[in-house]
């Protein structure tokens, strides 16, 4: 299931599926240094308007794009 603000807390891991275009660059290029298929934990979630952005507890505090993820159904 695709990760949303809605049914992803801090604490719960997700899994990285691939990067998107973006209008934040920094997202794009921190997205590179990620995994494919990967868990990661989350560590922060902030909630704009038109985006999502994740951090994560295994890169410390660079910013992702929360629906580049998926949740796990079991997290809870």
């Amino acid at each position: 299931m695709k990760a949303t603000y809605q049914n992803t807390k801090k604490g719960d891991k997700i899994v990285f599926k691939e990067a998107g275009p973006h209008w934040f660059l920094d997202r794009i290029n921190n997205a590179k240094k990620l995994e494919t298929e990967k868990f990661y934990t989350v560590k922060e979630i902030s909630v704009a308007s038109s985006s999502t952005g994740v951090t994560l507890e295994e890169t410390g505090d660079l910013m992702y794009e929360l629906g580049w993820f998926e949740t796990l159904e079991n997290n809870s």
